[in-house]
């Protein structure tokens, strides 16, 4: 049976790679024009490092957070201090870039601390699921939901969208996961039953 699951996962691998191979030579090239140099100096790279650095002392000055307007006014004060640090105009215009600093920013250590807690019991939510459930389906697929926790946190990393901003997606993904979660008490239940 495992073997069936791994065969055909490797087919849906080597069709999505045909695909992505069909997609790059239709292109002619043109599909990676965009990632030229002077595309990857704008905004988005230079304004990273400032913004993320500002972003965590506006965290540290405010403890209880600034709301979730309340970061431009104190961005402009700490203007001064980072100016410096290459990009830092752009300090006054964007947000740190990043999902666990903007909730630090928002809302303070409370903030900060759900937000850890969230990603830990996702993890560990779906990672003991795939590893205690005997049925095979529901290992599959709460190894499919560890894996898009871990690809949704290294996102949050260099993004303002997340599981508390902006981004529904990803509650998709939990609802699934809780399904799961769900089907396994209840297959243990059922299978407490047939016992006694």
């Amino acid at each position: 049976c495992r073997l069936g699951v791994y065969k055909h996962g490797l087919r849906i691998i080597a069709f999505m790679g045909l695909v992505v191979l069909v997609t790059v030579i239709r292109s002619g090239g043109d599909l990676f024009d965009r990632w030229d140099p002077q595309f990857v100096r704008g905004h988005t790279v230079e304004s990273r490092l400032p913004s993320l650095l500002a972003g965590l002392l506006a965290g540290w000055q405010h403890p209880l957070g600034l709301g979730v307007q309340g970061y431009t006014e104190v961005a402009s004060d700490l203007y001064s201090e980072l100016q410096w640090l290459e990009g830092s105009e752009y300090i006054l215009t964007v947000a740190p870039h990043n999902h666990i600093v903007n909730n630090f920013v928002a809302f303070g250590f409370p903030g900060l601390v759900i937000c850890s807690l969230y990603y830990i019991i996702l993890f560990r939510l779906s990672y003991n699921l795939a590893r205690n459930t005997s049925l095979g389906s529901l290992r599959v697929l709460s190894l499919g939901c560890f894996g898009c926790f871990i690809a949704e946190f290294i996102y949050a990393q260099t993004h303002n969208a997340g599981p508390f901003h902006t981004d529904i997606a990803h509650w998709y993904v939990v609802g699934l996961l809780f399904a799961a979660y769900k089907l396994q008490l209840q297959f243990q239940d059922q299978r407490t039953d047939q016992v006694r």
